[in-house]
């Protein structure tokens, strides 16, 4: 089974794309079975469902509000970004 942390492993942050509410369902609940948390503590089953998220190398999500979407089309070259729907069924 692939995991979300294999994501992080040779980058700093990697975007998830979560382009339907079923892809981020997943994402949030596989985030869950691997401990990864929102932020610094909030498990990530007890967060807002979102269509992008930035992973960190710590484990740690974070949400992009419209700054960070803003960041995430400027970086798009230099930061890996993947559609968890298409990564989970690959």
């Amino acid at each position: 089974m692939k995991t979300i942390k294999t994501l992080v492993k040779d980058s700093d942050k990697v975007y998830i794309l979560c382009n339907t509410q079923k892809s981020g369902m997943h994402f949030l609940l596989n985030a869950e079975k691997e401990n990864l948390t929102i932020g610094r503590s909030t498990r990530s089953t007890e967060g807002k469902l979102q269509d992008m998220y930035c992973l960190h190398s710590d484990g740690t999500i974070w949400y992009l509000g419209w700054a960070g979407h803003i960041l995430h089309h400027h970086e798009k070259v230099t930061v890996k970004q993947v559609d968890y729907a298409e990564y989970i069924e690959s």
